[in-house]
């Protein structure tokens, strides 16, 4: 019983490490403003945006124009 136990803490332990994550939060957002390199700034209408695992955000606009931006440089609006 002991042995099981340990198991089950364990594996609990290293599943938290890392970027991992045991429950998935889904965010919704209308809006986003976006720092682009030449200084100017944009507001967008977002029809889907997705973020990987490092610092990188994927927004599609309602044009079908798609953004690849560092969270440093973009305001999400929900």
């Amino acid at each position: 019983m002991k042995k099981i136990l340990a198991i089950i803490i364990c594996s609990l332990v290293l599943t938290g490490c890392g970027n991992y994550n045991l429950v998935d939060f889904n965010y919704d957002f209308d809006k986003a403003i976006i720092k682009m390199p030449n200084g100017d700034v944009i507001e967008v209408n977002i029809s889907t945006w997705s973020d990987s695992e490092g610092e990188q955000i994927t927004i599609v606009s309602e044009d079908g124009t798609v953004y690849l931006v560092s969270a440093n440089n973009c305001i999400l609006i929900g």
